[in-house]
């Protein structure tokens, strides 16, 4: 198969006969639009930023957009993948460091001994339903809800997860609980599942992409509060006002202004086809 399709002379994506594309022998998200992309490109940069904002950064992502054959069409390019289980279980926890990998390093080194020895069987695993596939992901080293919750949306394929990040609680807070001072994560994560469903993942990479974009532009994710330290912001600010009530009335009243100021993430992931 890797040669009928690669195969740098005969193989299907080296040749004219590659059609892909509406009017082609088949399409994929990247031929149908843009959003695609730009939602994974805001996925790689958080990570990026989580990972310390490593130098340099690879200059060939930037230049792989061949608008005929996808992704295929860029093999003639330097792409840096991911090494294997195998490979990083055989490293050491400084040669990880020195990935600037910080602390993660020793729980990633862990999991890959894991993955590798076989004792955690990834494959095994796309067969449990998805309370016992979260459930197997979250006892590996370092890994939680979040985290588990995301492995099951990008790599599983399970539609339902819906991974809630700083962002996502700052954008879940605004839209849908604006008066809520006892915000915790057990009710945020109750009420994503009932309210979103079975396109529980499609919903937070829209909700996701508008904080990153909108919420950052109007400068709302500045002073956004998330819902795990909303009750402590509030003592503190009521500690500091001290009964100045004209000061809370024209915070209040700057707040409303703000947020009828952007377009609002529930109006998008509220239609039919995602409650």
């Amino acid at each position: 198969m890797e040669q009928a399709l690669y195969h740098p002379e005969h193989g299907y994506y080296s040749s004219d006969r590659a059609a892909i594309g509406r009017r082609g022998d088949y399409f994929t998200n990247i031929s149908v639009g843009p959003l695609f992309g730009e939602l994974l490109a805001a996925q790689f940069a958080e990570i990026w930023e989580q990972l310390g904002s490593p130098q340099p950064v690879p200059p060939t992502a930037d230049k792989i957009d061949p608008p005929k054959n996808g992704f295929a069409a860029a093999s003639h390019y330097v792409v840096h993948v991911f090494p294997s289980a195998r490979r990083l279980a055989n490293s050491s926890e400084n040669e990880l460091r020195e990935c600037t990998l910080g602390y993660r390093a020793k729980n990633l080194l862990a999991t890959a001994r894991l993955v590798s020895s076989g004792e955690a069987d990834l494959e095994a695993w796309s067969a449990l339903s998805d309370l016992d596939l979260q459930a197997k992901l979250c006892e590996l080293p370092g890994v939680g809800a979040k985290v588990a919750n995301c492995v099951m949306l990008f790599a599983y394929e399970r539609l339902r997860a819906f991974p809630i990040d700083v962002w996502i609680e700052r954008v879940l807070r605004q839209q849908y609980f604006p008066r809520a001072r006892k915000l915790n994560s057990q009710r945020l994560r109750k009420f994503c599942e009932s309210h979103f469903g079975e396109h529980g993942g499609y919903a937070q990479q829209y909700l996701f992409h508008y904080a990153r974009t909108a919420l950052r532009k109007s400068g709302a994710s500045k002073v956004s509060s998330t819902p795990l330290r909303s009750a402590q912001n509030h003592k503190r600010k009521d500690g500091r006002m001290g009964g100045n009530k004209s000061m809370s009335k024209r915070k209040n009243k700057s707040k409303s202004k703000g947020e009828n100021g952007t377009t609002s993430a529930a109006q998008v992931v509220s239609a039919p086809g995602l409650r």
